[in-house]
């Protein structure tokens, strides 16, 4: 079962206006969601789908999504 989903935001900024953007939400436990992680769509869908793959302690999963965009 997934445990990560990707989730779909629209932000504004007065400076740089509005854009959506892609984050991931653990479903189970601590319900536990990263927002604005990258504009790109695929990138964050394979990133939640390497964490569901690899079954990822959420404890994890803000070093795993600080690594993959650095």
């Amino acid at each position: 079962m997934e445990k990560y989903i990707v989730t779909k935001e629209k932000f504004e900024y007065p400076d740089i206006g509005s854009y959506e953007s892609y984050g991931i939400k653990r479903m189970n436990g601590s319900n536990l969601t990263l927002q604005d992680i990258s504009a790109d769509q695929a990138f964050v869908s394979h990133l939640a789908h390497e964490m569901n793959e690899g079954e990822v302690d959420d404890i994890h999963m803000f070093d795993i999504v600080i690594d993959a965009i650095s």
